[in-house]
């Protein structure tokens, strides 16, 4: 687990959670926004970190910054060099981690 994580579950469960989370990010990067405050409080933390676990463990290509927020919330932000928004792309590691 990244250091500071603040995932509830054992490594295991946190796998788990990456294998179900990583592709709904991947896919649409609002979705975070989407789902907030439509589902509790501690498993909205433990998507949030699930992402940042594969973002730390190198499972996505682009660069993504991990923002560790003061109110414990845990915020995300690509780096694009166009005025159009990054699409976000699995790394080969990710691709692998996930069976693709």
């Amino acid at each position: 687990m990244r250091k500071g994580s603040k995932f509830i579950g054992t490594e295991e469960e946190l796998d788990k959670a990456i294998k179900k989370n990583l592709p709904l990010f991947v896919s649409d990067f609002d979705w975070l926004n989407k789902i907030k405050g439509t589902i509790p409080e501690e498993e909205f933390l433990n998507i949030c970190e699930s992402i940042a676990e594969a973002i730390d463990r190198g499972y996505i290509k682009n660069k993504v910054i991990i923002y560790d927020l003061m109110n414990g919330d845990t915020s995300f932000a690509t780096i694009s060099t166009s005025e159009e928004k990054a699409k976000i792309e699995l790394s080969m590691k990710g691709k692998e981690f996930l069976g693709l």
